[in-house]
């Protein structure tokens, strides 16, 4: 949620309007919501120090990239992104380029 048009009152645990929308217009019970928005609202809260922003305010930088990464990986695979290493080189030998 950019922060410009986030309500600021609302509960964390509440859903924020992106996800009303998702949930009302196209999430199937065969679909998985990636919560990585409620993400950032919880890091920002427990870090209010630390910005997972770029300097526009709509993009994330480096560290919200990495959070996001985190939150898709361990939706996907249902294992904890504790421990994950910041950078991964190598080739995926599975494409066809």
């Amino acid at each position: 949620m950019y922060p410009k048009i986030d309500n600021k009152n609302r509960g964390l645990n509440k859903q924020n309007i992106v996800e009303k929308n998702l949930n009302k217009y196209g999430i199937s019970d065969s679909s998985i919501l990636t919560l990585v928005g409620k993400a950032f609202d919880w890091f920002n809260l427990k870090y209010p120090k630390y910005n997972l922003l770029s300097k526009d305010f709509k993009h994330q930088n480096a560290n919200g990239t990495y959070l996001a990464a985190c939150v898709i990986f361990s939706t996907l695979s249902n294992q904890s992104s504790i421990g994950l290493s910041r950078r991964y080189f190598g080739k995926d030998n599975n494409t066809i380029f």
